[in-house]
């Protein structure tokens, strides 16, 4: 999905099951680690509850174990991502260009795909890896443009392994879509919707 966030806000984070947020007046109170890494929550408990009961409908539908928590982020861009253990958030700005349920529902199963799949977890041993290579090949060769050769071609590469999992994201979330009962084409319709937002915002 477009608005998917990359960099470091799905990284993994050694956060245990244990510290899913509290709620004040029904307003999720995250963690003050993931608070800082993703930025404060929207301070609307109905807004809160509705967001996490349309999670919970495509955790519940597609038989997902562990725990899974949908917040809503203050944060004006449009975008989602998801945390381990089990965090999938939204900002109010993604919010306010989708057309519906359904819509909403396709951002929310494109995350959790991410999260069953560890994408997180794959793209930090991936960058490692080249981080590795970049190294090794300066230091064999004695050179550092040896080594920024190497590093850019395994960034190229990142890229591709990216674009995969964004596409594998999709149809995990498109089968968790229409096992909790939305209609089938809400992943493209919000992808659509995406892709005209960030036309607009050019």
């Amino acid at each position: 999905v477009g608005g998917c966030a990359t960099g470091n806000t799905s990284s993994q984070t050694t956060t245990t099951a244990s510290s899913s947020p509290r709620q004040a007046d029904g307003v999720p109170v995250l963690p003050r680690a993931i608070e800082r890494e993703v930025g404060a929550v929207y301070p609307d408990a109905a807004l809160q509850s509705y967001v996490d009961r349309v999670g919970q409908k495509l955790v519940t539908g597609s038989a997902l174990k562990g725990a899974y928590r949908f917040v809503v982020l203050d944060l004006p861009v449009v975008n989602a991502h998801a945390i381990v253990p089990g965090y999938v958030f939204v900002t109010r700005g993604l919010l306010a260009v989708l057309d519906d349920e359904a819509e909403l529902a396709a951002a929310l199963g494109h995350e959790l795909g991410h999260l069953i799949e560890r994408h997180a977890a794959q793209r930090a041993r991936a960058r490692q890896g080249v981080v590795d290579a970049a190294v090794e090949a300066a230091a064999a060769t004695g050179s550092v443009i040896v080594g920024r050769s190497v590093a850019r071609d395994g960034m190229l590469a990142l890229r591709r392994y990216s674009r995969e999992q964004e596409l594998e994201a999709d149809r995990i979330g498109l089968a968790y879509v229409v096992q909790a009962g939305y209609r089938g084409n809400a992943m493209a319709s919000l992808i659509d919707r995406l892709r005209q937002q960030s036309r607009l915002e050019a």
